[in-house]
């Protein structure tokens, strides 16, 4: 189990630097200056957490938000691997939800807060049904994207996630075995693609004349 960082500890000059504090963000959401548009991550290996965040900034997306804590050891593997120390122009935000906080009970935080949560799944018929990609409006500020655990679980989202979303969204994708899905960071980046070409063509509908 993840412990808290000790004061003047490495990972809490870390998370000093580059994560934001959980109160600050529902304070942030509720005023309406918060994230027009992150990721939630229902766990992670500090690989995938850190391509997420190297590409986020790159897609319009400007906060990633990892539940269920991280160790010492992830989040300086996931800083190196993000790249932000190297490229800082490209801003993005960190926030861990508290450790004692459960994923559904963090999700519901953030959507009382008024986030609005769609659930990235490649099972659709465990979720009841999704939406694909495309047949999804993405261009609605304010906006979560929640992704699964990023293991071999039976289950596309912890318990109780599920039902904290708005939407569930799925990538129609060919399929040659039964749990074929694409990584994690693959999804987000295809995910934040499709919301910043939605707003794209919301404020240059002439976007579609183009081949």
């Amino acid at each position: 189990t993840p412990q808290g960082p000790t004061e003047g500890s490495k990972r809490s000059r870390l998370l000093g630097t580059y994560a934001g504090s959980w109160p600050d963000l529902l304070d942030r959401l509720r005023s309406g200056s918060g994230p027009e548009c992150m990721v939630i991550l229902c766990g992670a290996n500090p690989g995938n957490l850190g391509s997420v965040m190297r590409h986020c900034p790159l897609l319009g997306v400007t906060a990633v938000c990892v539940l269920g804590g991280l160790s010492r050891s992830v989040l300086r593997k996931t800083l190196r691997t993000s790249q932000v120390e190297k490229y800082p122009k490209r801003e993005v935000e960190l926030y861990l939800a508290p450790d004692s906080c459960a994923p559904a009970a963090a999700l519901a935080e953030l959507r009382a807060a008024g986030l609005t949560l769609a659930g990235l799944t490649a099972e659709p018929a465990k979720c009841g049904g999704a939406t694909a990609l495309w047949e999804s409006d993405l261009s609605v500020p304010g906006l979560g994207f929640v992704m699964g655990a990023d293991t071999d679980d039976s289950e596309p989202f912890p318990s109780g996630v599920a039902e904290q979303l708005d939407l569930a969204v799925t990538i129609p994708m060919l399929s040659f075995y039964d749990k074929d899905a694409l990584n994690v960071s693959h999804t987000v980046s295809i995910v934040a693609y499709e919301r910043w070409r939605q707003r794209s063509l919301r404020t240059a509908p002439e976007l579609l004349d183009c081949h």
